[in-house]
């Protein structure tokens, strides 16, 4: 409102501008929510349960992806093919938040977690849409809302 106000000040002097204790700013943050590794067990068998075989193997596997890296879910839905490194064990996050790009060390067991995915994604979809890592059961990224 005061940003508005002071806009209009410069066209009209007359315009009066709230003083800044009238209007506090309160910016109210979500209270973080940690899963407990239980609650992480409940979700993946949720997502094992999924009727499309592809649509489960996806999720099951994003779900794990953001428990063991903790990545952000943007992030873990804009990994691209070849944002996996595996060779060195890596995850190449690009573009991240501010602009920067980062690489996550991946342990055995989600790498072979990622691979299985890989020939179970790439049975299912011969040809995808995209060049995304995680594909929705029509060969596109997946939506975050």
């Amino acid at each position: 409102m005061r940003g508005f106000a002071k806009h209009l000040q410069a066209l009209d002097a007359r315009t009066e501008v709230p003083p800044t204790e009238l209007l506090p700013h309160c910016t109210r943050r979500a209270t973080p929510y940690l899963y407990s590794p239980r609650d992480i067990e409940t979700l993946m068998e949720a997502a094992r349960n999924l009727r499309l075989p592809l649509r489960a193997a996806t999720y099951t596997t994003l779900i794990g992806l953001l428990t063991v890296t903790g990545m952000r879910t943007g992030e873990a839905i804009r990994l691209d093919r070849q944002d996996v490194d595996w060779t060195h064990g890596l995850l190449i996050i690009r573009n991240s938040k501010f602009g920067k790009s980062r690489e996550v060390p991946l342990h055995d067991s989600t790498i072979e977690a990622l691979r299985r995915y890989e020939r179970f994604r790439d049975r299912h979809i011969c040809r995808p849409r995209v060049p995304g890592f995680l594909l929705s059961t029509a060969g596109t990224r997946l939506i975050y809302k």
